[in-house]
This record gives C-alpha cells, sequence and structure tokens, in this order.
C-alpha cells in the first residue's frame, strides 16, 4: 500500500503497532494509552491538560505535565527506532497525530 500510512494501530482485540508492515513494540503503558488516546478520534488535537486528566486523574498539574512530557519523548523515541517518520506532533498547547499518518481500527 504505497502511499498509505505508514503506521497501523490496531486497538481491538489488543495493542498491535505496526510500522511500514512490521511490529512495534512500546514499553509502557503510558507510551500505550497516549498513542490509543491520540488515534481517537485521528483528526482532533489534544489539550495538554486534558489528557494529564485522561491519563493520570487527579495529580497536581505540574506533575502531570512532567509525566506527559516524559512518556511523549519515550514514545518518540521508541517510533523513531521504526525507521518510519513519527507520527506524533506536538507544540506547547496540543498534541495530534500527523494527520494521515496512522491508521486505526
Amino acid at each position: 500500500d504505497l502511499g498509505g500510512p505508514g503506521w497501523r494501530l490496531n486497538l481491538l482485540g489488543g495493542f498491535e503497532l505496526q510500522a511500514g508492515g512490521g511490529p512495534v513494540r512500546l514499553a509502557g503503558s503510558g507510551a500505550m494509552l497516549l498513542l490509543a488516546r491520540l488515534a481517537l478520534p485521528p483528526q482532533r488535537a489534544w489539550a495538554r491538560e486534558e489528557l494529564i486528566e485522561l491519563l493520570w486523574p487527579g495529580v497536581p498539574l505540574d506533575t502531570g505535565r512532567n509525566r506527559l512530557r516524559q512518556v511523549l519523548l519515550g514514545l518518540r523515541r521508541q517510533l523513531s527506532a521504526a525507521g518510519v517518520p513519527v507520527p506524533v506532533e506536538a507544540d506547547r498547547l496540543t498534541l495530534r497525530l500527523v494527520p494521515g499518518a496512522l491508521a486505526c481500527d
């Protein structure tokens, strides 16, 4: 499927991630949860504070920001190792998937 998404995420029946047709294992539940949240719906930009509340309900905002920063750094590092462009975009306020970079069931 040339020109299609470089990434495929299956959530039904368990978390399964593929890049360029090969499996990718993510270490840590935080990375999996963050990627799954960004994939549903894929076109949405998520406010960092909203993701913090979804992933770590009730934690102080500074703690949540630090956790999100660490999870995002680890996720990017792990995804970069697959040799396919990382499908996650981030700025100071939001995170989102690169449009069309990841297909999800």
